[in-house]
């Protein structure tokens, strides 16, 4: 082990120690307008009836009290909670810092108003390509147009915009366009957010070929530079050694983390109050960790599949993600490696070292 690896092993070591997540990912409704074709809304608990208000203030006090950081508030389509303002509004009173990611297809005048006297200052929009392609990804016809509407509309309230897209195969090659289309909205920030399937197989062909990913980028940064934009980019891991990447590539490019953060400082709560370290996780029994209107947080951080993620490191990993030799500072995902290999050690199959897609 090298100097880098044994300081990347302290960092793992100081996320097993801390007595409460950082970030929790508080999902508000499964309802969405939208059925993209990457989203896994097949899974059995995917689709489960919400909770009512009083409720989710509940679990927010619970999260402030526990020093709980950050939550995201999520679905489905946040947006879709008639109440998302108030909620919104209490978890940043509380000092929650609340963020918040929406396709932005339900929103109209009167939300905008309500989203404002919330005091919603930052907001990150899903759009998943320019155009038709979108409009064929979410599968919802007339939805681009209508967004891209919406998107000036909150942009012109002076509130901080990012747009994300999901980079699938069908639509990296178009992201570049996408930049020059929605570059007079004048947002602030665009990230291509990296695909991570979950528990269908069949959706790793959803993963954009390694060349593909290599032509674009350089291509997005580009696009980003002529529209004076910053830009993160997410890819799959093994796209290759960050040392080695030309720098017109390796500058836009967003690794988020050197590791898995499920469990180790982040959580999901579903909709019903269910918690498990990940979302992805969600359709496996085995990975739920209580309910959080039940138990308290820290009963729940300290389940057992909560702390079977913490001691996982790089040196834990097994077949071909053991012998790698850029594991310490690999973003695998533990989810995937889970949901299909059965072991949380196992390999992430969405690496484009070690996938068997033809890429």
């Amino acid at each position: 082990m090298n100097g880098r690896d044994e300081y990347l092993l302290a960092k793992y070591n100081i996320y097993r120690h801390i007595s409460a997540p950082i970030h929790v990912d508080l999902e508000i409704t499964s309802a969405c307008p939208y059925r993209c074709i990457f989203c896994e809304s097949d899974i059995p608990n995917r689709r489960i009836k919400s909770l009512d208000t009083k409720k989710y203030i509940y679990i927010l006090d619970k999260l402030a009290e526990a020093g709980v950081f950050r939550v995201f508030l999520t679905g489905g389509e946040p947006l879709a909670n008639p109440d998302f303002p108030t909620i919104y509004k209490y978890a940043k009173d509380i000092g929650l810092a609340p963020c918040v990611s929406s396709n932005l297809y339900l929103l109209n005048s009167k939300l905008l108003e309500k989203l404002m006297d919330a005091g919603l200052d930052h907001i990150q929009v899903s759009i998943h390509g320019p155009s038709y392609i979108h409009d064929l990804i979410v599968k919802r016809p007339g939805s681009y147009e209508k967004v891209l509407k919406n998107l000036e509309q909150i942009k012109s309230t002076g509130i901080y915009v990012e747009v994300a897209c999901v980079g699938i195969r069908q639509n990296f090659a178009y992201i570049p366009q996408l930049i020059n289309d929605i570059a007079p909205t004048e947002i602030d920030l665009f990230r291509v957010l990296r695909y991570v399937p979950g528990h269908r197989r069949n959706m790793l062909n959803e993963i954009p070929p390694k060349y593909l990913v290599l032509e674009t980028i350089p291509k997005i940064f580009e696009a980003a530079k002529k529209n004076n934009l910053e830009v993160f980019i997410g890819v799959p891991p093994g796209l290759d050694s960050p040392f080695n990447l030309p720098p017109e590539i390796y500058e836009v490019i967003h690794l988020l983390n050197h590791f898995c953060e499920a469990g180790k400082y982040k959580m999901t709560i579903l909709p019903n109050g269910d918690v498990y370290p990940c979302t992805l996780f969600r359709n496996k029994k085995e990975m739920y960790c209580g309910n959080i209107l039940e138990k308290e947080i820290h009963e729940i951080w300290n389940a057992l599949p909560m702390r079977k993620l913490r001691e996982i490191t790089p040196e834990n990993y097994k077949g071909k993600c053991y012998h790698c030799p850029e594991k310490w500072h690999c973003y695998s995902c533990r989810c995937v490696a889970y949901n299909l290999t059965g072991i949380l050690e196992g390999e992430d199959q969405t690496c484009y070292k070690i996938s068997q897609i033809s890429f």
